[in-house]
């Protein structure tokens, strides 16, 4: 299997042909503007792999105006899946993403040149939820977890729950490729499983309709590059100053959710189409444990989080993984110069 999709990522690399992009933009749906590469402008083509709180400091960014504010054109397109998102990344439909590390790892050892510019969410911010009758770990056996799919942040959560809970995939306890988090919630609703790998909000809106909160990740205080700002060494060294407006914007945007929680907890309802009424608890529940809880001013990636990455695809099907190390996919010149400058301190100081 991993032979396969170091083949496909190679094949992207070497694509070249305008029209071949152009292709690839319409399958996944990103939307037009492409700018060649060296092309003077501020437009800045961005793409996120889901809706959801973790892409909030995008959201926010866009909705108060401060990617304009440090001149910046941005075009946020949501392509589903992280694999697809470095595909269209690599093939320049977009300059920039904010996807799950997964992803990115797997395409830089099959020879993608893309690399790590940011840190967004650095642990697993999942929960595992479970039909009200699963209450403990041994009422999980013989049953099943939905997953996303294969090789995504969210099997890899199910795998180390199980494993924390001294049980094994496949044997135990199957794991199954199921969707977005609406499909499993679907599916946990159905009673066909045991119970669905979710985040914020979804996971809070399942436990408020009487379903079982059986595992908070947090618990496992290990770092995940869960959700990262990447882009390719061409463009970074190409357009250096666009990539640190993006970062600065997207930081001024952390900064102000953290000090105004009404003001962040509208724009999370507005983003996720909740009632900011009838779901507040949801609403003050995601704001708690992904903008407060997850995310910093300062979007340094996890080295340690990386190495995860790598463990679990020497522990799968990789084992040139074993031949890297996270520092082998990171460029933080971008974040080292905008710290000396003070910006990051700034920053804190008016958050505090």
């Amino acid at each position: 299997m991993w032979n396969i999709r170091r083949s496909v990522y190679k094949l992207i690399i070497l694509i070249t042909a305008g029209v071949t992009v152009l292709s690839l933009g319409a399958c996944v749906g990103v939307q037009p503007g492409f700018t060649p590469a060296g092309q003077a402008t501020n437009r800045l083509n961005v793409c996120t792999s889901s809706a959801s709180p973790t892409q909030m400091n995008v959201q926010y960014a866009l909705a108060e105006g401060l990617f304009a504010k440090y001149d910046l054109d941005v075009t946020v397109s949501e392509i589903s899946g992280g694999s697809t998102a470095v595909t269209a990344l690599i093939a320049g439909d977009v300059d920039l993403c904010q996807i799950a590390g997964a992803a990115v790892v797997s395409a830089a050892i099959a020879g993608a040149e893309v690399v790590f510019v940011g840190g967004v969410i650095n642990q697993q911010p999942y929960y595992l939820i479970t039909r009200p009758d699963v209450r403990t770990p041994a009422d999980l056996v013989g049953q099943a977890l939905a997953v996303s799919g294969p090789g995504s942040s969210s099997y890899a959560a199910a795998v180390a729950v199980l494993d924390e809970f001294g049980l094994t995939p496949d044997r135990d306890v199957a794991i199954l490729s199921i969707g977005g988090q609406s499909e499993r919630m679907a599916a946990l609703e159905s009673g066909n499983i045991a119970g669905a790998i979710l985040s914020p909000p979804q996971a809070m809106q399942v436990v408020a309709d009487g379903y079982h909160l059986l595992f908070d990740f947090a618990e496992l205080e290990e770092p995940y590059q869960h959700t990262a700002v990447v882009t390719t060494r061409a463009f970074l060294e190409e357009h250096p100053d666009l990539v640190a407006r993006y970062i600065q914007a997207t930081s001024e945007a952390v900064a102000a959710m953290h000090a105004d929680r009404e003001k962040a907890i509208a724009a999370i309802a507005t983003y996720l189409q909740l009632d900011p009424v009838e779901q507040a608890d949801v609403l003050a529940l995601t704001y708690d444990l992904i903008v407060l809880r997850h995310m910093r001013v300062e979007p340094t990636p996890s080295l340690s989080g990386i190495q995860a990455l790598l463990n679990e695809l020497q522990q799968k099907d990789n084992p040139e993984a074993a031949n890297y190390q996270p520092e082998d996919f990171v460029d933080t010149q971008i974040l080292a110069e905008l710290a000396q400058s003070g910006f990051f301190a700034d920053l804190d100081a008016a958050d505090e």
